[in-house]
């Protein structure tokens, strides 16, 4: 089996995975901050706590993509002959995962509304203001 050599990108590339970088450790400051903010501010409120739970998730992506990152043009070895280029491939994964933890999370924080009670077990009052308001309407 014949290893790689190691990989670099050509420098316009360079510059893209730097300037992802970049924006992932902002991304990782700002939601580190609104977590803060939201976790001073929850009190027993289970919305706020949802929220909550969401911002510290919402982290884990861009964590992983610095992860990934600095894993990907790592030079080949006995353990990876071809390399570890499939780093990128984990983090979407590992995203997807995390994604999919947010939606079933917020899923579950949802409860659902009373209907409201159909027309013929309404009061006689509200069976009258409807009368009155189609009436206006013809």
């Amino acid at each position: 089996m014949k290893r790689l050599s190691t990989f670099t990108y050509p420098p316009e590339r360079q510059a893209l995975r730097d300037r992802a970088r970049r924006y992932a450790w902002r991304t990782i400051l700002l939601i580190s901050l609104s977590g803060i903010v939201l976790y001073v501010t929850t009190g027993h409120s289970q919305t706020m706590k949802t929220a909550w739970v969401t911002d510290v998730l919402s982290m884990l992506p861009s964590q992983g993509l610095i992860i990934a990152l600095r894993f990907e043009l790592r030079p080949p070895n006995a353990h990876f002959p071809y390399g570890h280029f499939r780093a990128l491939s984990v983090c979407f994964l590992f995203t997807a995962t995390v994604l999919l933890a947010v939606g079933a999370e917020s899923a579950s924080a949802v409860q659902p509304q009373a209907l409201p009670a159909p027309l013929s077990c309404r009061s006689d009052s509200q069976r009258s203001l409807r009368a009155r308001c189609c009436s206006w309407s013809r």
